[in-house]
């Protein structure tokens, strides 16, 4: 039997600013997102009805599943039965800011286009993307972009070198919605977008820019909702030789990155070994 197997990586807001409402509430964004070397696995085989099994995330839904729903979107359009068995394997944490279902969606539908060998090029697959959310369109792309608006207007990213990085993820969440409540009502000035030189030869002139320019302004929401974001950034304030420490998205989630590989793994094993109730990892970008 015929199998496929795609990634879905996780992605990683370098920057995140708001610059803007819509009148029905949506906030517009400004950011600068990369994937990691973090990802969930989907498996696609051929069988008799359309299944989904959800490996090592048992509290994750699966009739309203975003694979779910990116299945029957291609299926209403190419007119075919979903005869298919998805294996998705979770190793992106859910509920901590990168974009862990958003990934398994762009994932699908780019599977299935290989899988059933489907006339689908890429304008049509962001037309779907679009309608299942917002990050979506941008984790169709496997490569860092510069995503803004309500996040399907995409521009090229600044060209930059690997970069290597602690992530931590609490055993805490930041609900998305409550982040985006909580911002609001903080009434903070929207920030313009940010223009980005073309390139940057070196980790330590990338960092220095995120660090004067930029920011991710859901930071203090992400607080408040949650206190343990700031517990974990300022533990990974201390870090030595880290280079950019941010919250990414709308958290759990917050990361440090420095110059090089060994660098970062040490200082991976020193904050896991200091707090062994954080999910603590090595992750590269851009690799």
């Amino acid at each position: 039997m015929a199998t496929l197997t795609r990634h879905a990586p996780a992605k990683i807001n370098l920057h995140l600013h708001i610059t803007g409402r819509r009148d029905d509430g949506y906030h517009l964004l400004d950011s600068l997102v990369a994937f990691t070397n973090l990802y969930d696995t989907i498996e696609i085989r051929d069988a008799s009805q359309f299944e989904l099994t959800i490996n090592n995330a048992p509290d994750c839904p699966i009739a309203d599943n975003l694979v779910t729903r990116a299945v029957h979107l291609l299926c209403t359009h190419f007119k075919i039965p979903p005869h298919i068995h998805i294996d998705l394997t979770k190793a992106i944490p859910m509920g901590a800011g990168l974009g862990g279902g958003s990934a398994d969606a762009a994932a699908t539908l780019l599977a299935l286009r290989d899988f059933w060998k489907l006339d689908a090029p890429n304008t049509l697959l962001k037309k779907f993307a679009s309608t299942l959310g917002s990050d979506i369109v941008a984790c169709l792309q496997d490569k860092p972009i510069i995503m803004r608006d309500t996040g399907n207007t995409l521009l090229p990213a600044p060209t930059f070198p690997t970069l290597y990085g602690v992530l931590v993820i609490p055993p805490t969440h930041c609900p998305t919605p409550l982040v985006y409540k909580i911002y609001k009502d903080l009434n903070h000035k929207f920030s313009q977008n940010i223009i980005f030189p073309d390139a940057f030869d070196s980790t330590q002139s990338f960092c220095d820019f995120l660090n004067t320019k930029t920011q991710n302004y859901l930071t203090a929401a992400a607080i408040a909702v949650n206190p343990d974001v700031k517990t974990v950034l300022h533990e990974l304030e201390n870090l030595e030789n880290g280079l950019l420490t941010r919250l990414s998205g709308s958290g759990s989630s917050c990361f440090t990155l420095f110059k090089n590989e060994t660098t970062a793994t040490k200082q991976c094993q020193i904050i896991q070994d200091k707090h062994p109730e954080w999910s603590v990892k090595y992750i590269r970008i851009n690799d």
